[in-house]
């Protein structure tokens, strides 16, 4: 007889622990390092999250100003690396909506006074407003809501909310209320837009002010964002855990400017918005000038059609990449289009307010060539007026703006109305921080026909109370405010300027020392040294949200911010 033949079993005892050990390090990284990573990368959308909101809400405070339709793009959620044998949860998503509205109120003379709420404010009902959240759900990260309010952004970290921008609620002796109406929601992990369009503005000069706000701050934050603003006497509270109850001594001007989100607010929209060649002062706003894709003619086709027409004024031929009606106005509220055909092709449907969708069709406009393009909408059109925006294959975004009302200024050619100055001014996006991290500089293009005069200014930043500089002289660094151009001009606090002190206040309003000229086709640099805290020190303004209002002689004004 043969024993038992066992001479196998060391290679399957060893194959097996071989296993075990495979087993134990894929479930050591599925466990450990697979979380490790997804939390860094939605760490990372948190941060980019937190940037566009802060985007929304320079954009709501640049469409007050200008009167113009800004957009932001807001990144709902993200998406985890792909892995071979890991698995990943699913993508993280977030909403983007704005509350329920709560009513905003103005007393004048004290606690107690008058109610003149529907005087200081367009329309004809009570004002009301809501704010405007990023509600994230990420499957690793407990991050909070983000927020946009009363020209504040910041977002909820447990008690202690973190402010990520600056206000323009109260300025000196003026409060600036910025209602936000509509209801608005997008969820999912693509991207949503946001687009606020102004309504009239109202100033109103009330005494003795009682102002109440909905807000998802407290006290004592409200506190410190108000900082020095506040006079002996005057009190910033929260009542009833989501108002905030400002009580001002004195005569304060209420400026009232409502902002609708994604369309106008219910007290109509502001005339220059809704007038084709009204701008933000960008040239990717009914661009005008050589080298631009420019808005010649519209005309309407039976009920249900717009034509409208496109003069490419560069030297080489131009194609449409993608697309999107980012809004849609007409006084009849239940005949509104939800989508428009491009050029009648099914496959080019561009759902009015959504993302850019990508054109399927060949649209090419020749160098000094002309394209008609033809909007075939849901419904009859009648009075109607929207946005049409276009990214080129160059990258080039432009905005147009397309009115077809039987009552527009410009008789429906859409050929645009009167440039202003504001109209001609393009920020060239390069603000920030020079070397002196107090200081700061940017420059801005003169893309009209015309000279542009600047004469006035105003400045604010994040955690700064004003800007000083005591060197003396005329050029960068050695004023308040330099703007290197045609004609240089400056601003140099004190009595050469009928000041009383020798700085200038965030939020201050002033005329330039001496003017500043930008010559047609010209760029303006302009440098603001150095901002100073309430001890005079000097701040460290990087990574701080910055404005500037410029003032032009024809009595426009344009606001650039971006981050030091």
């Amino acid at each position: 007889m043969f024993g038992t033949d066992e001479r196998g079993q060391a290679i399957q005892v060893g194959a097996v622990i071989l296993f075990s050990f495979v087993v134990i390090a894929f479930s050591l990284y599925q466990a450990s390092v697979v979380p490790s990573q997804n939390t860094a990368i939605e760490v990372q959308h948190n941060e980019r999250v937190q940037s566009d909101m802060l985007d929304v809400r320079n954009a709501v405070l640049s469409s007050v100003s200008s009167g113009a339709n800004p957009f932001v793009e807001v990144g709902l959620g993200t998406q985890y690396p792909a892995r071979a044998l890991a698995i990943n949860p699913a993508p993280p998503s977030g909403l983007v909506r704005t509350t329920d509205s709560s009513p905003v109120t103005v007393l004048e003379g004290g606690p107690g006074g008058t109610n003149v709420s529907n005087d200081v404010c367009p329309g004809t009902s009570a004002p009301r407003s809501r704010l405007l959240t990023y509600e994230p759900t990420y499957n690793y990260l407990d991050a909070e809501s983000v927020f946009v309010e009363n020209t504040v952004a910041f977002t909820t970290t447990g008690d202690d909310p973190l402010v990520l921008s600056g206000q323009r609620f109260l300025v000196n002796n003026t409060v600036n209320l910025v209602p936000m109406r509509n209801e608005y929601q997008q969820q999912g992990t693509g991207s949503a837009s946001v687009e606020p369009v102004p309504g009239g503005v109202v100033t109103t000069t009330v005494s003795d002010p009682v102002i109440e706000v909905p807000t998802e701050l407290d006290t004592t934050t409200w506190q410190e964002i108000l900082g020095d603003q506040l006079e002996s006497g005057e009190s910033a509270a929260v009542t009833g855990g989501d108002t905030l109850r400002l009580q001002l001594s004195g005569d304060y001007e209420i400026v009232c400017a409502p902002v609708g989100i994604n369309g106008p607010p219910p007290s109509g929209a502001r005339s220059s918005s809704l007038t084709p060649g009204a701008g933000d002062g960008g040239s990717d706003v009914n661009p005008a000038g050589a080298n631009s894709v420019v808005l010649t003619g519209v005309s309407t086709d039976g009920n249900d059609v717009v034509n409208a027409t496109f003069e490419n004024t560069g030297d080489s031929a131009v194609t449409i990449d993608r697309a999107r009606v980012p809004f849609m106005y007409t006084p009849d509220k239940n005949n509104v289009p939800s989508y428009t055909l491009l050029n009648g092709n099914a496959d080019d449907n561009l759902t009015v307010r959504e993302n850019f969708e990508q054109v399927d069709q060949n649209i090419t406009i020749p160098a000094g060539g002309t394209t008609s393009l033809r909007f075939e909408f849901d419904q009859n059109v009648g009075d109607l007026f929207f946005g049409f925006s276009a990214i080129y294959e160059s990258g080039v975004n432009y905005r147009y703006f397309i009115d077809v009302r039987s009552d527009s200024a410009t008789g429906g050619d859409g050929s645009g109305g009167t440039s202003t100055s504001a109209d001609s001014i393009e920020y060239n996006g390069d603000g920030g921080t020079t070397g002196q991290s107090s200081q700061v500089q940017f420059s801005v293009l003169n893309n009209g026909s015309s000279d542009v005069e600047i004469t006035g200014v105003s400045v604010d930043a994040q955690s700064t109370k004003s800007v000083y500089e005591q060197s003396g002289g005329s050029d960068a660094g050695q004023n308040e405010v330099y703007i290197d151009s045609t004609d240089s001009g400056y601003y140099e606090a004190g009595p050469s300027s009928g000041q009383e002190t020798n700085e200038l206040t965030n939020g201050q309003t002033v005329s330039l020392t001496d003017a500043a000229t930008v010559g047609a086709g010209r760029n303006a640099t302009v440098t603001v040294s150095f901002f100073r805290k309430n001890n005079g020190d000097r701040v460290d303004v990087t990574g701080k949200t910055v404005t500037v209002v410029l003032e032009f002689a024809d009595g426009t004004s344009e606001t650039i911010t971006f981050i030091g």
